[in-house]
């Protein structure tokens, strides 16, 4: 414990001083430091959380370094990308001509806008950094993405306990979820990604766990309304997993589910024609760009018609980012193929397994599938990755880490997907 203290102190005096390197202003700093007293509240017994918030914040700020030096900007490959985007183009002026009030939002920005939400939050942050008498700078939405992978991961490993009541594989959970490549990485960035994935695993959380209803139906509308300002795609596969949750334990709970779930989604598209256009034009353009960035095998994947490409999809997501030495973000993500393939086959058994809550698998199932088949951006899996690595270690915790004939048969339904998805966009 001694020594998760000092190295805590550390690492906090490490990340203020190249923050004030940086910035060379304090408003960051302040910023930075209520957030780690946030984290600490979070658990006061444990140093666990602290160290992880911690590596996290130097993670953004090597992630800042890498993309300036060899990129000449901050922002995701040097790029015009979302992160941008959000980070100044929507957000710099807001402040100047509106004010803090929300409620010019949509003519600042436009009606067609994908997620007045989360420039909002900028907003906030900038209108805060003023407040603090400094200057806004883009570390400061970077180290609130962290807080929030923290929580995510938090959550995750609450759920795992709620299943196993064992304290050994909760804290499994809060570290391989929190240090997972691809949710680290993103997280470094000033995408909104992160924040839905933990409104995603907070409501499974209620759902599931918390037994005051009152705080279970107010958690439910606040989670719901911001998905409704942050990403209109991911609010509607939400209300099919809170239906379903609803529902799951009432005799014959499924076919309500898909019942009310039909007559929920034709109704919405009845009033809300505008809106669900909006989405299937988004779902268009990112069936598009995904042509052009994926690479040969990733293009001709979504190149195939939609049934044919289901498997190739799949098989595309768990092979993902493909393994490369150079340049070196993409060799820091691509350290997630190794994981997943090394664990993939404990978690396909887990769905299978009677051990492991069905609501928990179908939920995983719904983000899954929802994310492969429509936009398939390697920022979205953070929405399905929490619950997937819980299916797996609640199998561990059952099973341990053994190469059992399932495992094995496991393996070879792996390599046969593969291969036939190979064979696909070969001939």
């Amino acid at each position: 414990m001694k020594i998760k203290f000092i190295m805590s102190i550390i690492m906090f005096m490490i990340n203020a001083s190249l923050i004030i390197i940086i910035t060379s202003d304090f408003s960051t700093l302040i910023i930075f430091s209520i957030l780690t007293i946030l984290v600490i509240l979070i658990d006061k017994k444990s140093y666990n959380h602290i160290l992880l918030f911690l590596i996290g914040s130097l993670t953004v700020i090597i992630v800042f370094y890498y993309w300036n030096i060899f990129f000449g900007n901050s922002y995701f490959m040097g790029r015009t990308s979302d992160d941008q985007q959000y980070d100044f183009l929507w957000s710099y002026d807001y402040l100047d001509k509106y004010g803090i009030s929300p409620f010019h939002l949509l003519k600042h920005l436009g009606p067609l806008h994908n997620s007045p939400g989360y420039v909002y939050v900028i907003i906030i942050l900038r209108y805060i950094s003023d407040i603090l008498g400094g200057v806004y700078h883009t570390l400061t939405p970077r180290f609130l993405n962290i807080y929030f992978l923290l929580l995510i991961a938090k959550y995750s490993s609450e759920i795992v306990w709620y299943y196993t009541k064992n304290k050994k594989y909760k804290t499994y959970t809060l570290f391989s979820i929190f240090l997972y490549p691809v949710m680290l990485f993103n997280s470094a960035h000033v995408f909104r990604d992160t924040i839905i994935s933990f409104i995603l695993v907070f409501i499974y959380y209620i759902m599931i766990i918390e037994k005051s209803q009152l705080k279970k139906i107010l958690s439910i509308i606040l989670s719901l309304l911001t998905l409704f300002y942050f990403r209109l795609g991911t609010l509607m596969v939400s209300v099919m997993i809170i239906t379903y949750l609803m529902l799951s334990n009432r005799r014959k709970g499924v076919i309500f589910v898909f019942l009310s779930g039909t007559l929920l989604l034709i109704g919405s598209y009845y009033y809300f024609a505008n809106e669900w256009n909006r989405l299937f034009s988004q779902i268009e353009m990112y069936k598009s760009l995904n042509v052009e960035r994926k690479g040969s095998m990733g293009s001709a994947i979504y190149r195939l018609p939609f049934f044919i490409s289901i498997v190739p999809k799949i098989t595309y997501f768990i092979i993902t980012p493909t393994p490369k030495m150079l340049p070196a973000y993409q060799f820091f993500q691509s350290i997630a193929v190794y994981i997943k393939l090394l664990f993939i086959p404990f978690m396909m058994i887990g769905i299978t397994s009677k051990y492991i809550d069905i609501k928990l698998k179908v939920v995983f199932a719904i983000l899954f599938l929802a994310v492969v088949l429509t936009t398939g951006t390697f920022r979205h899996v953070m929405m399905y990755i929490p619950f997937g690595m819980m299916i797996t270690i609640i199998y561990l915790h059952y099973h341990k880490f053994r190469l059992t004939n399932k495992v094995i048969l496991s393996f070879g339904i792996l390599f046969s997907m593969i291969s036939f998805s190979l064979i696909l966009i070969t001939f």
